[in-house]
């Protein structure tokens, strides 16, 4: 800006008007030069007004680093325990999130670097006092699911399992800490779950299995615990586990004496369908007949069947049975003893037909089941197809 001063109404005695604009000229560009040169010597500083204000809070961090040095400094020299610094950071207030909290390193680097015994014994002695079992198994839980809280946590775990073995906690108190009685029919998946088989091995628990089994049957029905094996025993590493668990459900169920039918609808196979002897259930079932003693298994079996499923149903499963070589025998001589039953209640081919819908149901197992019996039939003296018997074919 250049101010003319030989315009003003009054003009300094001894003093060129033309010298005076160019000193206020000169003022201008003095100043112009000097803002630059600021901005100049800003750079190469290293300082910009924009960077204060991340300067300041560089600044603060590094001022609340240094005071938590300090408070960990004085509470070494004051020989604090880790139990008074871990209530003094007020870390019993953090919940299942206890291992995110900001205060919880700062706790673990204390106890790390004054604690007497093993840092890890410390740390969990503090968490035991401060949480219940079931409490500190889920903050546990929830830790190990970070990789920077993973080992800590994988460590602490082994802890408190020693802590229950040592205290003579037993299966079923252990099962409930870990909340394995709300798992449902996936349980063995349950990451608990293996905790819960771990302790049982480091309790040296007397017949491992049976004391599974017992806390397993305590909480959870027949149908469910059979669903519960039969999904564990699609994963390799719990196969062999419950392969073992189902071999008890049967002999109890044995000892027991429990019926062909409740076992059958405990498995659920009164919901199978025409493929029902491909069902791993159904293998298990009969296992149970067998084993149960009874009289005559092939008829326990039919007669279960027959009591859940419809002539025309059966007649497929049976048909679709003998298909497969694990159960040819058994549906074939099931076959045998369907077809008996038909002739036995004055059923010929013709009104076998029409209960099947032949003229309609054209599928492969409905046409078998024509076939076969048309054969059977006719192999059957006439005098003998209306009886209430029929000889042996």
């Amino acid at each position: 800006m250049t101010i003319n001063v030989a315009s003003a109404t009054s003009t300094l005695k001894g003093v060129n008007p033309q010298s005076r604009v160019l000193k206020l000229e000169s003022n201008d560009v003095s100043s112009q030069r000097f803002l630059r040169a600021a901005t100049a010597q800003e750079r190469k500083l290293g300082i910009s007004l924009s960077g204060l204000e991340q300067a300041a809070s560089s600044t603060k961090t590094w001022a609340a680093k240094l005071i938590q040095k300090l408070q960990l400094k004085w509470w070494q020299l004051r020989k604090k325990s880790p139990n008074d610094v871990f209530t003094k950071l007020k870390l019993q207030q953090a919940g299942t999130n206890l291992f995110e909290s900001p205060g919880f390193s700062k706790w673990v680097t204390y106890v790390t670097k004054n604690s007497n015994e093993a840092p890890e014994m410390a740390i969990f002695s503090t968490l035991a006092f401060h949480y219940s079992d079931d409490a500190l198994a889920r903050i546990l839980l929830t830790a190990k699911e970070t990789d920077s809280t993973k080992d800590l946590a994988t460590k602490l775990e082994g802890l408190q399992l020693k802590s229950w073995a040592d205290a003579g906690k037993t299966p079923d108190n252990v099962f409930k800490f870990l909340s394995l009685e709300k798992a449902g029919t996936k349980a063995f998946a349950n990451p608990q779950f293996a905790r819960w088989t771990d302790f049982i091995s480091q309790s040296k628990t007397q017949n491992a299995d049976m004391a599974m089994y017992i806390t397993l049957r305590t909480h959870y029905s027949d149908e469910a615990l059979a669903k519960m094996f039969a999904a564990a025993k699609e994963v390799e590493s719990t196969k062999t586990l419950a392969t073992r668990m189902e071999g008890i459900q049967l002999t109890n169920w044995v000892h027991a004496e429990k019926s062909p039918d409740y076992v059958f609808k405990t498995l659920a196979l009164d919901k199978m369908g025409a493929k029902g002897f491909e069902n791993p259930q159904f293998a298990r079932w009969t296992e149970f007949i067998t084993k149960a003693n009874t009289k005559d298994p092939e008829a326990a079996v039919y007669a279960t069947l027959g009591a859940h499923y419809s002539d025309e149903a059966l007649a497929k499963m049976l048909a679709a049975g003998i298909k497969v070589e694990s159960t040819e025998n058994l549906a074939a001589n099931l076959r045998i003893l369907q077809f008996k039953e038909w002739v036995s209640q004055g059923k010929t081919p013709e009104s076998v037909n029409a209960m099947l819908g032949l003229a309609t149901n054209t599928d492969d197992l409905t046409k078998k089941v024509s076939r076969d019996f048309e054969v059977f039939y006719g192999k059957i003296p006439a005098i003998d197809r209306a009886g209430p018997s029929s000889p042996t074919v």
